[in-house]
């Protein structure tokens, strides 16, 4: 099983709309068959994403990663010009143990660090835990809601996420139903509203993804997500 020591923190993830847009344009290029396919809640051409019913701000949002220079050429994903101080920033916060694997844990460096991007900003601060380590949350946060989550950066891949929003078609769901009946449990923000919820939606996920996927090699939490208010 994949791991870390993490249990709570800020990240600062990708807001929604530009989920559904960089969504959109990989699709079109990767599997164009699944354009605009009325599959749970993916993104469409034809439906702006402040208008979906449902507008998912859960983990999956590839959240700010640290950078060293050291890293460029290197192959591996390089934050964008718009995005390399706050990267760097980031990078600085884990050497002081401000930070670990992306998760900030200091509201004002999760603030000083978003304020380090130029508009257009399309990042926000989220809080979250993982359940079963009963982490107090911040005050200064509001409850956006709860999901099955790797708990682990860069991708913090969710159960949720990856069938319900971000699909690029590798599980099998032909018409789009097989778990519709949590899709509709689902709140404004995608998320469940009680952990019950998200703790059954994860057992009927995984019975039925193939035992061979990545989804049963690595652990997955239940996780509280908030978002600072104000943001």
């Amino acid at each position: 099983m994949y791991d870390h020591t993490v249990t709570s923190g800020f990240l600062i993830e990708k807001t929604f709309a530009r989920m559904c847009r960089e969504f959109l344009n990989r699709l079109k290029h990767f599997r164009p068959d699944l354009v605009n396919k009325s599959f749970y809640s993916w993104p469409r051409t034809d439906v702006p994403p402040e208008q979906m019913p449902k507008q998912y701000r859960g983990l999956q949002r590839e959240p700010i990663q640290g950078w060293m220079e050291e890293l460029r050429g290197s192959g591996v994903v390089e934050p964008t010009e718009q995005e390399l101080e706050a990267s760097l920033f980031l990078t600085e916060l884990e050497r002081a143990d401000k930070a670990d694997h992306d998760f900030i844990f200091a509201l004002p460096d999760a603030q000083a660090l978003l304020q380090m991007i130029p508009p257009p900003l399309e990042r926000e601060i989220i809080w979250a835990r993982r359940m079963d380590a009963g982490d107090e949350p911040p005050r200064e946060t509001e409850l956006l809601g709860y999901e099955p989550s790797g708990f682990l950066t860069p991708c913090c891949e969710s159960a949720l996420a990856d069938w319900m929003f971000f699909n690029y078609g590798s599980i099998p769901d032909e018409d789009g139903s097989k778990l519709r009946e949590y899709h509709e449990k689902l709140n404004r923000w995608g998320l469940f509203d009680s952990p019950v919820d998200a703790e059954r939606y994860l057992g009927a996920f995984l019975s039925f993804v193939p035992a061979d996927r990545e989804w049963h090699r690595y652990n997955n939490y239940i996780t509280e997500v908030r978002v600072v208010e104000g943001t």
